[in-house]
């Protein structure tokens, strides 16, 4: 092996492994604290207030969050910037309108019901995936909810989901192929014994659809 690119929640234990036999390694979607080594990340607090504050243009205060159980770079990112974005907009987060479930469909129906069912239910709810937000969309239905008349839902990747759904998600899109050559483009540099800075970060856009 020359060179090495680690996707998601790379342990420290194999990343120094790999910088002990001088092998180069650059990360993708995850920055690893304690080791200098090129990061490709998507812009997700961007990404983020993008969708705060499309919801809150529509007129949505009760913003929920159901969060997957991601690696631990994604998740704080997505909801410290979450509260962030809603604290500078005057809107508080309470604990039962922040919930965490596996990333299966299931569990996040099984949580948005939860988070649906409560007497002060939210008028929207940010999902961190497009699989979780089907979820919502499918809880939102079982309890009669019109989307997105009673109920404004928006995802995360822009993922093929968005279009299979009815309506069509709300989304946040990753430019996954651009961090892809960009990845190949800094093992590239390593390997022939170049400087490469530290992090990258490619923007995101929110692509909206029906659900809002």
């Amino acid at each position: 092996i020359e060179g090495v690119i680690l996707a998601g929640n790379a342990q420290a234990d194999l990343i120094s492994e790999f910088q002990r036999q001088n092998i180069p390694v650059v990360l993708v979607n995850n920055r690893a604290a304690g080791f200098d080594l090129p990061c490709i990340v998507a812009d997700e607090a961007g990404g983020v207030r993008q969708v705060v504050s499309h919801l809150i243009s529509a007129g949505h205060q009760r913003i929920a969050m159901l969060m997957g159980r991601f690696s631990p770079y994604v998740t704080s990112a997505r909801y410290n910037a979450f509260l962030s974005v809603m604290r500078e907009n005057g809107l508080s987060v309470d604990e039962s309108g922040a919930l965490m479930c596996d990333r299966d469909i299931q569990s996040a129906t099984e949580a948005a019901l939860r988070l649906l069912s409560r007497p002060d239910r939210p008028s929207a709810v940010f999902a961190f995936n497009d699989v979780l937000a089907a979820g919502v969309m499918k809880a939102a239905r079982r309890l009669g909810l019109r989307l997105p008349e009673d109920l404004a839902v928006v995802g995360f990747d822009d993922s093929t989901v968005c279009g299979m759904l009815e309506p069509g998600l709300t989304s946040v899109r990753i430019n996954c192929r651009q961090m892809g050559e960009l990845c190949v483009e800094r093992l590239r540099a390593l390997l022939a014994g170049e400087e490469c800075p530290p992090v990258t970060t490619v923007p995101t856009e929110l692509h909206v659809r029906g659900t809002t």
